[in-house]
């Protein structure tokens, strides 16, 4: 009534509507149903497509009850009885929609479980025809009061009521205004009863309320209010309400109920911040970008608090083997979105994912550029508690190396300067004379190099010891650079993508020192190709009780020693990896990780 009111529309009763549908109901066809219809009936009975096949429209529950040439097309509570079921089922020769592709069996069991449950529609709004018709998403918020910025009111003036606090001044003019008459004062007892079970969901033990009721202080209450807001179990008793609007639980449901790693830390980090007091604007920030932000620290542990806030995205239902990975990546996000609407907006914006919102000020357009935004995000497991006395070291450690760098190699350049003037011709002699009798020393030595390098196209001695050009030229068969989905090494930093510092700050550019883990010998060599190194000198971390991912990829850790690629389309039967050293490579499809099932297993 305040929607149609505030916009001047009409919203005409109808006979057979209850008086409100269950929201679960509603968020059932907004979520299931109306897509299908959107795909497969609009376009053949639409007023917006201009389409009225059979004499039928679609475009509300209305329609549907009317019905087109021959009967109603919905019979709520009744699939059987329902036009349109028998319609989808194709058990009617002469009439079968959509005409040309069956619906899957799971989408005419949605739209019978949607019949079976009395068809809820959301109540249709329509616009006066003073406004074309059209849908005004500008107009809409600016009429609507929720769209506007909230502004402070004057406490009303109530007789004898001046004493009050403004809240209960605001509520005894309300229950005056309706001709009705406050609760008696309530006792201390039941007023201690109440408050404390209010703030920490306990009743109050006999030694609090025998001391309260000895407290005849006028602010005796408000210091048992500071007392129950200092309790532990204020964040506990509070933080059960937030846990329930971002969905938490342990594990995501589905066949084999896989448990979610780590769930728990952010149960505990929501405890914490209730009882922090931490101001709602920085719990905003922390959930939508925890990991983006200057962290906010533990007092206690310096463990970085603000990243553990985005751990409530990837709450919620996953399945472990999706037939139509695309449909279950778009299913997955559409949740989060719903969630991230509802908990931190207080509007349901999941109807916009078929079109502009019929009741707030929501584009589809607006959905999509959200959507963008959790698709371009990655899920990982954080070493929350060092992840920034890592980031630490690991800034040190790479400034140490840029400032003593150049003195290594030029002592190292010193060093074997002797041995690379002959180095030369050494090498020239021993593959003149390969195998062509005896040799000195040295020349028997080079001879094992070249015959080592000459079976391993990547040894720097390759080319020459198979005979290859030695005036620098390059080889005609080369690869092609466009045939590179991501080079580690490349000039783009946005290519550089790693979990932790196990590598380093960066990749190693060809001839940089590669410095070791060993403090008697820094030096572990020159690297002789550029590459994404492994870095000896960053210790493998243990992480100490840590959960671990749901199905194949549960069977190492990767939090901390992951390298990733951006997102790219494959467009060749086979992708390969150049790795020297042990490793596990894995796929993210549509960002599908949960892999333990028949279809995706390999």
């Amino acid at each position: 009534m305040l929607l149609a009111g505030c916009l001047g529309l009409v919203v005409a009763a109808v006979p057979g509507r209850p008086a409100a549908f269950d929201p679960a109901d509603i968020e059932h066809f907004e979520s299931r149903v109306r897509p299908l219809l959107a795909e497969h009936c609009a376009r053949c009975h639409s007023r917006a497509e201009g389409k009225q096949k059979g004499g039928l429209y679609l475009d509300s529950r209305e329609d549907l009850l009317a019905g087109g040439e021959t009967r109603p097309a919905v019979v709520p509570g009744d699939p059987g009885a329902s036009l349109l079921i028998e319609a989808v089922r194709y058990d009617n020769q002469e009439l079968q929609m959509p005409p040309k592709t069956r619906l899957p069996a799971e989408a005419v069991a949605v739209l019978e479980e949607w019949i079976r449950r009395g068809a809820a529609w959301p109540e249709t709004v329509v616009a006066p025809a003073a406004s074309g018709g059209g849908f005004d998403l500008e107009a809409r918020r600016d009429a609507h009061w929720c769209w506007r910025p909230p502004v402070d009111g004057e406490p009303p003036v109530v007789s004898g009521a001046e004493d009050l606090d403004p809240v209960d001044r605001f509520i005894l003019r309300g229950l005056i205004d309706r001709g009705l008459q406050p609760a008696p004062e309530a006792g201390k007892s039941t007023l201690l009863r109440r408050v404390t079970l209010d703030l920490i969901g306990l009743p109050p033990t006999p030694a609090e309320l025998e001391a309260f009721l000895a407290d005849d202080s006028p602010d005796a209450y408000a210091r048992v209010v500071d007392r129950l807001l200092a309790s532990p179990h204020f964040g506990e008793r509070w933080g059960r309400h937030w846990l329930d609007l971002v969905r938490w639980a342990e594990t995501r449901g589905h066949e084999f109920d896989p448990d979610i790693p780590n769930a728990w830390r952010y149960r505990d980090y929501v405890v914490r911040a209730f009882n922090a007091d931490l101001p709602h604007d920085r719990f905003v920030r922390e959930h939508i970008a925890g990991d983006l932000i200057p962290p906010r620290r533990d007092p206690v542990t310096g463990a970085n608090e603000s990243i553990l806030g985005t751990g409530f995205w990837f709450l919620g239902e996953e399945v472990h083997s999706p037939v139509d990975i695309r449909q279950d990546e778009s299913d997955r996000l559409d949740n989060r979105l719903d969630v991230m609407g509802k908990a931190f907006l207080g509007l349901t914006i999941s109807c916009a994912r078929c079109h502009d919102h019929k009741f707030d000020a929501i584009s589809q357009r607006d959905y999509y550029a959200l959507l963008g935004y959790l698709a371009g995000s990655g899920y990982r497991q954080v070493r929350y508690e060092t992840l920034e006395a890592e980031a630490e070291a690991a800034t040190r450690l790479e400034a140490w190396r840029e400032a003593h760098g150049p003195a290594v190699l030029k002592a190292l350049g010193t060093a074997v300067l002797p041995g690379l003037e002959s180095a030369a011709a050494a090498a020239l002699a021993a593959r003149a004379s390969a195998g062509t009798g005896p040799a000195e020393a040295p020349a028997v030595a080079w001879e094992k190099v070249l015959a080592q390098a000459a079976g391993d196209p990547r040894n720097p001695w390759h080319r020459f010891a198979s005979d290859g050009p030695v005036d620098g030229s390059v080889p005609t068969a080369e690869p092609d650079p466009a045939s590179f989905v991501l080079d580690f090494t490349g000039p783009d930093p946005g290519a550089w993508r790693q979990d932790g510092h196990s590598f380093g700050t960066r990749p190693r550019r060809a001839g940089e020192v590669l410095w070791g883990a060993d403090p008697g010998r820094l030096l572990a060599g020159v690297a002789p190709w550029a590459a994404a190194w492994r870095d000896p000198a960053w210790p493998d971390l243990t992480v100490v009780e840590s959960g671990k991912d749901a199905g194949r990829l549960g069977g190492w850790l990767r939090s901390g020693q992951t390298l990733r690629t951006a997102d790219f389309e494959l467009g060749a039967p086979r992708l390969w990896y150049l790795v020297r050293g042990a490793g596990r490579a894995y796929a993210v499809v549509n960002s599908h990780l949960i892999v333990n099932g028949p279809l995706h297993g390999a």
